[in-house]
């Protein structure tokens, strides 16, 4: 077993600088220290109470005066990440909650009836520890993509993405022909969706991130090898594919083969998927996994101490042929 630390051999400069002046994490917005945390909630009441509404803010959510509750941590990543710094926080929050309030006050495509659910629907990958907060029973239909994430049917509307329980969705139209079409329209956008392709390189090693806005780049990897094959033709895919999936809109990867491609992948990936779910928006896992036909296996585990990775039979004998 191959063990390394979470603060490893690669991090990225907002880390590192982040790491020379330790602060107290805030418990349930773990993006922030706690300073920050109190900075940010103070500022959602206070942009809330502008827009004419008056909240209770608790650690990771907000209650609206009609009972709603508001989850606060995509928010409070989006600010985490806002190049502008806290002066910018202001017009994300906003833009936030217009939105949310927007899409409570729209008509479902489920209600617009079976054309509108046709077009909207598509297959999203998501992080099965969030299907415990809605309800397992009701997403059962929902597979195992790879471990600790799951694929559910979404509608997709300008406003908001809808997650529909079971019991809904089959009032429209029958699951099979659902999940086909879901499935359908999310590979369309792997022709369509503008992306940025990076190169993350360090000591002579690297894999490939693909970042964008749209909420399904994560999901893409339900096609990894033509998504590979779309971002880095010349990829030799005969050995397999490693990849993460830290948050929606982001996906990494790395062909198996040559072997200093796998160790690329291997050592650089693992903190950066883990670092990229701690912060991001929309969480999808914070593992490292391995793709090889079709099956996908989880090399990363993590523990009190740090986190172990097992690279398996067949990425041990592909690396062994660098020694």
């Amino acid at each position: 077993m191959w063990e390394w630390g979470i603060m490893g051999i690669f991090g990225r400069r907002k880390d590192i600088e982040r790491d020379a002046q330790p602060a107290a994490m805030d418990e349930s917005l773990t993006m922030f220290s706690q300073d920050e945390s109190d900075t940010f909630r103070a500022r959602v009441r206070t942009r809330l109470a502008e827009m004419g509404y008056e909240v209770e803010v608790h650690p990771d959510q907000v209650v609206t005066d009609d009972g709603s509750h508001w989850g606060l941590w995509n928010l409070a990543a989006n600010c985490h990440n806002d190049e502008a710094g806290p002066d910018g926080w202001e017009q994300t929050i906003t833009t936030h909650f217009e939105s949310l309030f927007a899409a409570k006050d729209a008509v479902s495509p489920l209600e617009a009836g079976l054309e509108a659910t046709l077009a909207s629907i598509h297959t999203r990958l998501v992080d099965a520890s969030q299907l415990r907060q809605l309800g397992e029973d009701r997403f059962s239909y929902g597979t195992e993509f790879a471990p600790g994430v799951r694929q559910l049917l979404v509608l997709d509307t300008p406003t908001t993405i809808e997650t529909p329980a079971e019991e809904h969705l089959t009032k429209v139209a029958p699951l099979a022909t659902l999940l086909d079409q879901g499935w359908r329209n999310t590979r369309a956008l792997l022709d369509s969706t503008d992306v940025d392709v990076e190169r993350i390189e360090h000591d002579d090693l690297t894999f490939t991130c693909v970042l964008g806005e749209s909420v399904f780049i994560a999901s893409m990897a339900l096609f990894l090898p033509e998504a590979v094959a779309r971002w880095q033709p010349d990829a030799d895919l005969s050995e397999g594919i490693i990849f993460s999936i830290p948050h929606r809109g982001q996906l990494n990867f790395a062909p198996a083969q040559p072997a200093q491609a796998a160790l690329g992948g291997i050592m650089l990936m693992p903190k950066f998927a883990y670092l990229g779910y701690s912060d991001g928006a929309g969480g999808v896992s914070p593992h490292t996994y391995y793709w090889r036909d079709g099956v996908v296996t989880q090399l990363t585990e993590f523990t009190d101490e740090g986190a172990n990775l097992t690279p398996g039979p067949d990425l041990e004998r592909i690396l062994g042929t660098l020694e």
